[in-house]
């Protein structure tokens, strides 16, 4: 369900010609909501 919902984002940044500023925050971004979820996923 996860990446159901991720590969539709990456699809959407990839197809928009992003500058190199919105990349580095978009990816910071999903980098923080991938560690929230492992961390629910671990702690619960």
């Amino acid at each position: 369900k996860v990446l159901g919902t991720l590969l539709p984002m990456f699809e959407r940044i990839w197809s928009r010609k992003l500058k190199p500023n919105e990349t580095v925050v978009l990816l910071l971004l999903l980098s923080v909501l991938v560690v929230l979820l492992l961390s629910k996923m671990l702690f619960l």
